[in-house]
């Protein structure tokens, strides 16, 4: 009797070790300004190629679940930022965490002009 339990309990713990060992890989850390190591909120982490996305939350933290196995390229993105691309090799099962920092651009929009025409008894008015 106590022969049987002790292999149903191995044989349980084998299971859980052969799960594990199964498992999907996992992206997670956090975005920050290269400069003043300020957490950037919407960031975009994007492994190309593929259907998995993240973006950072208010803390700068994001994180990709149920990768499988393999080279990936990482871009990660930022509004007014450079793009940052990272090449990455996961295993099966792995939790990679990565701490991000993207460099400001630096890159100003150019000049916006507004302009507005008067429609109506006021434009006649004005035009006199």
């Amino acid at each position: 009797m106590k022969g049987r339990i002790l292999s149903i309990f191995i044989f349980g713990i084998m299971s859980i070790v052969v799960y594990a060992q199964s498992g999907s890989s996992r992206l997670f850390g956090v975005v920050k300004d290269a400069k003043t190591n300020e957490s950037l909120i919407g960031a975009y982490v994007l492994l190309e190629n593929t259907g998995f996305v993240g973006v950072s939350d208010e803390n700068g933290s994001f994180l990709i679940n149920n990768i499988p196995a393999g080279e990936y390229s990482l871009k990660v993105s930022y509004i007014g930022y450079d793009d940052k691309v990272l090449e990455l090799q996961l295993s099966q099962g792995e939790s990679l965490e990565l701490n991000l920092e993207l460099a400001y651009s630096g890159v100003a929009l150019g000049a916006v002009e507004v302009t507005a025409q008067a429609k109506g008894q006021i434009s006649a008015i004005n035009d006199q």
